[in-house]
Order: C-alpha cells, then structure tokens, then sequence
C-alpha cells in the first residue's frame, strides 16, 4: 500500500521539475567530471560533489580536499609540470624532466600533515548499511525492544533495556530516529551528519580532524558513498529520546540548496515527521549575509551554525513549493524586467 500522501507525491513532482529547470550543466562540462562524481545519477541522486572535492575522490588515499588543492594551486603555478597532478605530488611520473620528480614539500603545509590527514571512503554496500536510519512509530520500536530485552543475556542489561522503554512512555512524539541495531539516534548539541541516497537515509557523527581520534580517518558527508551523488545532505539534530527536533542544510562537500532541502523535507513528511515540530536553517535560501565587518579590514565570514535563520520545517517546505511555483510561472523573471524598466528611467 503507498502510504505516500498527494500532497507528498506533487512535491516530489515538483522537485524533479526543479532539478531539470536549475541544472545549467553543459554537456561538455559533464564529460569532465570524474565518473565516482555522477555513480547514482541516473537513479535519482542527483547532488553532486562540489568541484573543489574532486581532487579528494580521485585521490587513491582520500588526502583532504583543502589540503590537496594547496598542493595542486602550486602545481598550477609551476605550469603542471609532468603528465598529472597526482603523479608530480606523489613522484611516480616518468614524464618528469630528470631530476625533477622529488616528491614536493610546501613549508605552508608539510607532506606529514598532508599525508597522515585522510578521510574515509566507504566502497563497500554491506558497510553503508551500518549507517542506515529508520524513522519508526515510538510503539513500534518498543514492541521490538522488548522482544530484544528477552534475548539479552545479562540482567544488567535487561534492566538497562526496560529503564530506557519506561523512559518513552508518555513521549510526545510518534516517531523516533533509530540506527541499524534498532538503538535510538542520540546526537548531541553537534548534531549528526546526514545524506539521503536512494530514499534511505544515512547518518553518523562528523570526525574533522584525524589526529583528534587517535589516527582514525576524518568522517565527512562524502565519506557515505566514496564521493558518489547523493540526493540530500546535511545535519540533523535529536533529543535525548531520538526525537528529531532541528535540521541544517549545511555541508561543504555537497552544497545543498533549494533541491536538497526539499527532497529532505519530503522524505520526512512521507515518513510522517510532523514538519511543524522540526526547526530548519534558511540561511541560504533567504541569503543571509554570513559577512561581519570587523573593524576596517575586510569583512569575515561567520561560520553557518552561528548564523542560523530558523523557522519550522512546514514552513520551509511551503516556501520552497511557492519559490518554485512563482519561478515556473516566469513571475521572478517578469518582476526582474519590471525592476530593470524601473532602474533605465531612473525610478530607483
């Protein structure tokens, strides 16, 4: 049975017009971009890994993009010597001139930081799948836990089993966010980094630097499908119950915007995520300058999370579903030519 209610399934209509109108990709353009880029497009996935990433996908070991493209500006100023970046960098290319194809060292960035700083790519299904959400009824997950609590085989852990199911009861929501072992999603005050690929949902809390985690490998948003598309990303939030109460459009691999807020909105309200208890950022949807003028030097930018621009997520949907309506229709470009009139006879 579709439990997908019409008014679920005219917004993803609607996103999928969107997509086809704001996609002002050439042919050409495509046919440079590396194939792990667009794995998935055409079943739907179709956020692409921004351009300054690439160089971190194609990389055999995943260096860190910002890292890279350091070493690759330098490449650039050099006139790329060699065949390729990454044979000049690693000094494995044969068409070097002889004697120069020493492995290259910026005092700005030593090899030891770029090498050692590495993000995880996952290649495997199997192994995405322990990412995996599941949005189920607080009910559902509690007939389940109790049948779990059965199979346990210490008290303790019984018990810890019944006190966490006597702690939902009375719980104001109907729906929780529960991992692949059916363990609710507790995310903290950071949140959780997010992607949605295929209409499942995948999560998991960001590592930024790998020599804060005892060598492990950084945890990005490309880290989900090895830098493959995807169709949202971002951060979500939950309570201490796996509750979702906050979601963030927010991710420097993907870039999502109006298309990537959507279709998150959508497959949560097909998932019947009351959108009205849920706070979203529209920052960039309402272009909220990030710039904040310190002094007279020039203008610094203020990190996302310290300019958030909230409002509940039926909100946002209606938003986006009325600024796509109004685009289709050709009222932004009617009122644009009426301001440029304006502007010519000087009414401005």
């Amino acid at each position: 049975m579709d439990t997908t209610s019409n008014d679920a399934r005219s917004n993803l209509s609607i996103c999928s017009s969107f997509n086809e109108e704001l996609d002002t990709s050439s042919n050409e353009e495509l046919l440079s971009i590396p194939d792990v880029i667009v794995c998935g497009v055409d079943r739907g996935n179709e956020t692409k890994l921004h351009r300054n990433v690439w160089l971190e996908a194609i990389d055999p070991i995943h260096r860190y993009g910002k890292h890279l493209r350091i070493y690759y500006n330098h490449w650039e100023s050099l006139n790329k010597p060699g065949s390729s970046f990454f044979g000049w960098l690693d000094g494995t290319d044969g068409d070097c001139e002889e004697g120069s194809n020493a492995i290259p060292e910026l005092e700005s960035l030593p090899r030891s930081v770029l090498d050692s700083d590495v993000v995880l790519y996952i290649n495997s299904e199997k192994e995405a799948e322990k990412y995996s959400v599941l949005i189920v009824p607080v009910e559902q997950w509690l007939d389940i836990d109790r049948h779990m609590s059965v199979e346990c085989d210490t008290t303790d852990e019984k018990d810890q089993k019944h006190a966490l199911s006597l702690s939902y009861d009375g719980c104001s929501a109907d729906r929780i966010f529960v991992d692949s072992e059916n363990r609710p999603i507790v995310t903290g005050p950071n949140g959780w980094i997010f992607v949605l690929r295929d209409d499942i949902l995948y999560a998991a809390p960001k590592r930024k630097r790998s020599d804060r985690y005892n060598g492990m490998k950084r945890f990005h948003h490309s880290s989900f499908f090895a830098g493959k598309a995807v169709s949202s990303a971002g951060i979500l939030f939950t309570n201490e119950k796996g509750v979702l109460v906050k979601l963030y459009p927010h991710s420097g691999h993907y870039r999502p915007g109006d298309n990537e807020l959507l279709r998150i909105l959508q497959y949560l309200k097909k998932h019947n995520i009351n959108l009205d208890t849920i706070e979203v950022d529209l920052q960039q949807m309402y272009y909220v300058s990030r710039e904040q003028a310190v002094g007279e030097a020039p203008p610094l930018k203020v990190r996302k999370t310290n300019n958030l621009y909230l409002h509940s997520g039926t909100f946002a949907e209606n938003a986006l579903v009325h600024k796509y309506r109004m685009n289709e229709n050709g009222i932004f470009r009617d009122l644009r030519s009426i301001l440029d009139k304006m502007l010519k006879v000087g009414k401005f």
